[in-house]
């Protein structure tokens, strides 16, 4: 009699995640190979790198949802510098932080 769909993928997934580390190291990422595959692939992701202009200091921040408001860009871009203006364009959901300093 032929196994089931249902129970050779649940076979099949039992062993794909069945952990082989212990389940601090997993929460923590010691050891985790998942952690690991991200990382390197962060790792070769392209960077931007920030004019050298020290005066530029507009940040364009769009592809945002209607749920996004000034308050919480100000919250957001606080911890990069001080603020000296956000900017919300109406017709698209479209911002630019302005900070006092680039750092």
């Amino acid at each position: 009699m032929e196994e089931s769909l249902i129970d050779r993928l649940n076979e099949m997934l039992y062993t794909c995640v069945r952990p082989l580390q212990n389940i601090k190291d997993r929460y923590y990422g010691v050891n985790d190979p998942v952690a690991e595959k991200i990382m390197k692939r962060a790792e070769t992701l392209p960077t931007l790198t920030p004019p050298e202009d020290p005066h530029i200091t507009t940040l364009y921040v769009g592809g945002l949802d209607e749920t996004f408001t000034e308050a919480d860009m100000r919250d957001h871009f606080y911890q990069f510098g001080e603020i000296r203006q956000v900017r919300q364009t109406d017709l698209i959901r479209t911002f630019h932080v302005r900070l006092v300093t680039k750092n």
